[in-house]
């Protein structure tokens, strides 16, 4: 099985959602890694699409990573801790 990377946008909110919607599907079928550093915004919807997502490949049987989390991630994270899986590198 492959594993797809792809960097998150400074803010998880609003018009920036629906673009990484469709990222997160075109990377189905295999393992992803977020990279999260840079993500200095995140609202409900965010974190609704990231756990979204997160759940849907463990479903799959594949893996959901978010390397490296900011604190703004990570806070927002730590909202629904069992839907996610990270990594600070």
């Amino acid at each position: 099985m492959s594993e797809a990377q792809l960097e998150l946008p400074a803010r998880l909110e609003g018009a920036a959602l629906a673009p990484l919607r469709l990222q997160l599907l075109e990377a189905g079928g295999s393992d992803l890694t977020l990279q999260g550093a840079g993500v200095e915004r995140i609202n409900g919807l965010g974190l609704q699409l990231l756990a979204a997502a997160a759940l849907t490949r463990r479903a799959a049987g594949q893996r959901l990573l978010i390397a490296d989390p900011s604190t703004t991630l990570a806070a927002a994270l730590a909202r629904i801790p069992e839907a996610f899986e990270t990594t600070e590198e």
